[in-house]
């Protein structure tokens, strides 16, 4: 089971702030990981490249 650290989720809610759906997005991402559709060093490699 992969499990998103504290900074991971740190990470999307700064990318997400004020967004109402960041328990959703979160969710689509752990379901995402949890199904093989990508995995974790892809995920990384997603949000470094869209960090600002």
């Amino acid at each position: 089971m992969i499990i998103l650290s504290k900074e991971q989720v740190m990470k999307l809610h700064a990318m997400l702030a004020g967004n109402k759906r960041l328990g959703t997005h979160v969710m689509l991402v752990f379901l995402a990981l949890a199904s093989s559709d990508i995995g974790e060093k892809e995920l990384l490699q997603w949000i470094f490249e869209h960090q600002q």
